[in-house]
């Protein structure tokens, strides 16, 4: 073999060997390419819930109830129909009906109208939140001589401002002891109702309580409470029934 020939095999096998050496560089000693994924967040925002319950509150119970009152006693049936709630139209059978009661009105609600010296004390219930219970408390003259009387008239909110809420019946309310008995120190106070809704009590202008339930049943509930020490003399113990609108009824009892 020639010399040149030898020089060309040389160079040919070189080429080779190098060509092998970089195909393992590639394979074992090059960086893996690295791919990066870039994802946008996605922000997403929540409306707040917005509430379409009603939110009336009483505003002036005391004032109401005494224009009611002087409406009443004035014979200014215009105002005293006005006042009214939807409710308690409803119940009367509107201003008609309310013209047909005028006579007995004039006697009842009328003689707390016309009376000079009169205490009014609104107290708010915890539920429900837009209706208050006017207390009223002094010397009226109801088929006689003045004599010291407390009663109970329900003021509610309406959409037209507030109104008086005096003529609803959800039933037979009872109390034992009953209206005008006596009540003795530690004495219990029990209500009967009939019907399971919830009730309040107010007695004399005090807070209003929830009493504690006895029984119920489809006919009605018991409830109960004692009394704390009550000085002597004429007391009052209101019981509000709360169903759609509300009622107040009052009981008077004598402490000795």
């Amino acid at each position: 073999m020639t010399t040149s020939r030898k020089r060309s095999l040389l160079a040919v096998a070189l080429v080779g060997a190098l060509a092998l050496a970089a195909c393992g560089d590639d394979s074992g000693g090059k960086d893996a390419a690295t791919t990066t994924t870039s994802t946008a967040r996605r922000s997403t925002t929540t409306a707040a819930p917005t509430s379409t319950a009603p939110t009336r509150k009483v505003t002036d119970a005391v004032g109401t109830a005494k224009r009611w009152l002087a409406a009443v006693a004035n014979g200014d049936d215009e105002t005293a129909v006005a006042l009214l709630s939807p409710r308690s139209l409803a119940k009367i059978g509107g201003a008609d009906g309310y013209r047909r009661m005028k006579i007995e009105l004039a006697e009842g609600w009328g003689a707390w109208g016309r009376a000079g010296d009169i205490r009014f004390t609104a107290r708010t219930l915890p539920f429900p939140k837009d209706a208050a219970v006017v207390i009223v408390h002094g010397n009226v003259s109801q088929e006689g001589p003045p004599r010291e009387s407390w009663n109970a008239l329900p003021v509610v909110a309406t959409d037209a401002g507030d109104r008086v809420e005096a003529f609803l019946d959800f039933g037979t309310i009872s109390s034992n002891p009953s209206e005008g008995e006596t009540l003795a120190e530690g004495d219990e106070v029990k209500i009967t109702t009939a019907t399971p809704s919830d009730i309040y009590v107010i007695v004399d202008d005090q807070p209003a309580f929830m009493p504690e339930l006895r029984d119920v049943d489809t006919s009605g509930a018991t409830w109960g409470f004692f009394p704390s020490k009550l000085e002597p003399g004429l007391h009052a113990v209101t019981v509000v029934v709360t169903r759609e609108g509300i009622e107040a009824q009052r009981f008077e009892l004598t402490v000795h």
